[in-house]
């Protein structure tokens, strides 16, 4: 009897090794997949953050891109109506100074010739303008335009008029020679105001 409680006494502590042994095998093991698995969903939540960053970026690029294309046709609309609104002026200010008559419009013609005159100089020269002007640009308003110009070189300045039915209204002095030109046309003077018109609104 003696032999049988011993022999169930060491099978009683083999058990309890075993299955403490067991135990440790199962909590190290329970251990290792719990890491397996916390590494697996820190790898899911990576490329999960990583993708919707990626997709945040993509959104971002394609908004600053649309962005960038209605500036630019907001930009091209405005350029057009700005275009448009300066047109509309150019012909309006050519219009209304075309049509001015009498003593403002000689006193026009007179303070264009002198300007005119004054940058191309003591030269032969051709006189270009509009042929309803021929009562008011001569040959003697030219020269008295010249000698208070030039005094005693006004002598030496030879004109040679070309009225035109479609010349532009106001008056343009080029030599003969071709080498200096001056467009003092109310159209060429509009044109340069509106240039800088457009200079200043940009």
């Amino acid at each position: 009897m003696p032999d049988n409680h011993q022999e169930d006494k060491l099978r009683q502590e083999i058990l309890g090794d075993a299955k403490l042994n067991a135990e440790r095998i199962v909590a190290r093991a329970k251990n290792e997949a719990q890491k397996t698995i916390d590494a697996a969903l820190a790898e899911v939540d990576q490329k999960r953050a990583d993708r919707l960053r990626e997709a945040n970026e993509e959104a971002d690029s394609k908004c600053h891109s649309i962005l960038l294309d209605v500036q630019r046709e907001s930009t091209r609309h405005w350029l057009l109506q700005r275009e448009q609104c300066i047109d509309e002026m150019f012909q309006e200010a050519v219009r209304q100074a075309s049509e001015m008559t009498g003593e403002e419009h000689e006193k026009s013609l007179l303070q264009l010739a002198e300007e005119a005159m004054a940058a191309v100089g003591p030269a032969d020269m051709r006189v270009i303008f509009n042929s309803k002007d021929t009562a008011i640009i001569t040959e003697p308003w030219l020269r008295a335009i010249a000698v208070k110009l030039f005094g005693e070189k006004a002598a030496q300045v030879a004109f040679t008029l070309e009225p035109g039915d479609n010349a532009p209204t106001g008056i343009a002095f080029a030599t003969t020679d071709g080498a200096r030109t001056f467009d003092n046309s109310y159209a060429a003077r509009l044109r340069n105001m509106m240039d800088t018109l457009r200079i200043a609104l940009s």
